[in-house]
């Protein structure tokens, strides 16, 4: 007595959940470790317990299966009995809350619990109502009040109007009512089966949008269940198969409860089609009914589930990059930031604690994809802790992983919080900085929404808003010279410019003045050359002793012509230039034209150009 004391002394009650329940109180609890129970309370004034409250304790500590209720412990004293169990909600309090896909799964769950009874226990259940019915935190029915439960030969007229006052009238079969019932064993089912007949009723009331999809679960209903004759009702099992049934909720639910027994193949084809499966569905019943399902470490340990579906899962979604329906071959986000922040962050923050090899490589691999998510303040208290212990492991691709985890906490908490200790600066600002960008005013304004780009490699883009003011710029290493100096520069550069011209002209004047001097030293060897055949061929017996004193009249012009030409001006327009050398004496004046161009040009460079550029030029 004094253990079952101590157990409900470790629970603290809250406030009390209204049900229409008239055996049992309902009060949310939670243990001395944070878990949350459910305690129902039976208070009394007898001596003696009432025996149908003792049946509840006695069958709800007996029965185990997934569907039903699940007892943690009971404790007995003067005001009443207590009963510890896991943490539900009355159905009758949530179920406007639930989609129709909720609703379709907690039938299917009352049904494989009704079934397990009758089946595996051989027994009836008696009170099938709504207000028996709970749900559990991963949104799973479960069945509960046990208080009237029986063997099938133990279901005897007496027995079921000893507690019909305790009973939900609404939900008593026909034969019942009229005092009409026989025992039979073979019908043990067919009292729950009616029930359960009544309760579906009122479920298709919130399973409209369905439309047609409910059609041959309604007539099994009202033809079936609800028949008159006990005998003609079928069992419940044979519905398991209907139609209502096959939808994808339902099917990932029932597969990831059964997935210690399904083979390879079976697993792989789930999680190759899951992620599709899973995109299909609303958001909300995703994050508060299959997160907490799919992420378990028995199912993280799945490779085509790590392959194929946690990259969908754990990538959360905005407007932007959600579309109507699922893409091959791309990441599609299932869920939208806010429900991830709400839903899956907690989940997160419980995995990172527990140190399994498989568990943390998915979580440092997505961790880029989620780490903005996550409250700044949880990261430095819970996830900073589990990140830095991962460096110290001997596993040489977590600790990886980790240092590119932790880049990513870095823009959250600073340097100084995630590397620890005391920090030096080690790298200064190499990129020169200019102080005349937005304050020329050659600038035009209108480029002022042009990203600003250094000039060493034009690509890289300053940490500052060009919008805004930018900051101050560094001394400039070229100091700016007065106006009066610059005055006296550009007077000088004229004085130069105008120099190297009349230079230019004299040298191109002088090359000219050589290649006609040569032109005629060759003209004069020719027209000689000439004027001594012609002589020979008249007399070829007369030397020829001094060819510059011949009487030859030919030559006596030329050399006439000759001496004329030295002491006239440089007009040689008479002369036909024929000589080899007017293709160089061509090139020669294309170039003097060349350079008198770039003087000209030199006219028109901006007075800030220094020296240097006229240099290259010339």
């Amino acid at each position: 007595m004094g253990s079952e004391s101590s157990t409900l002394q470790g629970c603290d009650f809250e406030e009390e959940v209204q049900t229409s329940e008239k055996n049992w109180t309902l009060h949310s609890a939670r243990k001395k470790d944070g878990s949350k129970v459910s305690v129902f309370v039976h208070k009394t004034t007898q001596a003696k317990e009432d025996p149908v409250i003792q049946n509840a304790a006695k069958q709800l500590k007996i029965l185990r299966h997934p569907t039903i209720l699940r007892f943690f412990d009971t404790c007995q004293n003067v005001e009443g009995t207590y009963l510890i169990t896991e943490s539900v909600r009355p159905l009758e309090l949530v179920i406007d809350t639930l989609t129709s896909a909720e609703i379709c799964a907690g039938m299917f769950n009352v049904i494989e619990a009704l079934s397990f009874l009758h089946e595996r226990g051989g027994v009836c259940h008696n009170n099938v109502c709504m207000s028996s019915i709970y749900v559990s935190g991963d949104g799973s029915w479960r069945l509960g009040g046990f208080e009237h439960l029986c063997k099938f030969e133990q279901a005897s007229p007496e027995y079921l109007d000893k507690g019909r006052h305790l009973r939900n009238p609404q939900y008593l079969p026909p034969e019942e009512k009229e005092g009409k019932y026989v025992l039979n064993v073979q019908c043990g089912h067919a009292r729950d089966a009616y029930a359960f007949g009544i309760l579906a009723e009122q479920m298709l009331e919130y399973l409209t949008e369905m439309g047609g999809m409910c059609k041959t679960f309604e007539l099994s209903v009202s033809e079936g269940l609800l028949h008159p004759d006990p005998s003609a009702r079928p069992k419940l099992k044979t519905l398991l198969s209907n139609k209502i049934f096959k939808n994808d909720y339902l099917e990932i639910m029932n597969f990831l409860k059964n997935i210690t027994v399904k083979d390879e193949e079976e697993k792989n084809f789930f999680f190759s089609m899951l992620a599709a499966k899973v995109y299909s569905l609303p958001p909300v019943l995703v994050a508060t009914r299959l997160v907490p399902q799919l992420m378990t470490r028995l199912v993280m340990a799945e490779p085509v589930a790590v392959e194929s579906f946690y990259p969908h899962l754990l990538t959360p979604s905005t407007e932007k990059n959600r579309s109507e329906e699922f893409i091959p071959g791309q990441v599609n986000p299932i869920l939208p930031a806010a429900v991830y922040r709400e839903h899956v962050i907690p989940i997160l923050a419980d995995l990172f604690a527990v140190h399994e090899e498989h568990v943390r490589m998915i979580l440092l691999h997505h961790f880029p994809a989620f780490a903005e998510q996550f409250d700044p303040e949880l990261i430095r208290r819970r996830i900073l802790r589990q990140l830095l212990l991962g460096l110290k492991d001997t596993n040489d691709q977590i600790v990886a992983a980790t240092f590119r985890a932790l880049a990513e906490v870095v823009p959250v908490l600073g340097g100084e919080v995630v590397v620890g200790g005391q920090r030096k600066k080690f790298f200064k600002e190499g990129r020169p900085k200019f102080a005349t960008y937005m304050s020329s005013p050659e600038v035009s304004r209108s480029n002022a929404n042009v990203s600003n780009l250094t000039a060493v490699s034009g690509v890289i883009n300053l940490p500052f808003d060009i919008k805004s003011s930018p900051p101050k710029a560094a001394k400039p290493s070229v100091s700016v010279k007065p106006s009066r100096d610059l005055d006296s520069i550009s007077a000088k550069r004229q004085l130069e410019r105008e120099r190297k011209r009349e230079e230019m002209k004299r040298r191109s004047e002088e090359r000219r003045k050589e290649r006609e001097r040569k032109r005629l030293e060759r003209e004069q060897e020719r027209l000689l050359s000439k004027a001594n055949e012609e002589e020979m061929k008249i007399d070829p017996v007369i030397e020829i002793s001094d060819t510059r004193a011949s009487t030859n009249p030919v030559i006596a012009a030329m050399e006439t012509r000759l001496n004329d030409t030295t002491e006239e001006a440089d007009d040689w327009s008479d002369w036909e230039d024929t000589s080899v050398g007017v293709a160089q004496a061509k090139k020669d004046d294309a170039i003097s034209q060349e350079i008198e161009e770039e003087l000209e040009k030199m006219e028109g460079l901006p007075q800030e150009h220094g020296f240097e550029e006229e240099k290259k030029l010339t």
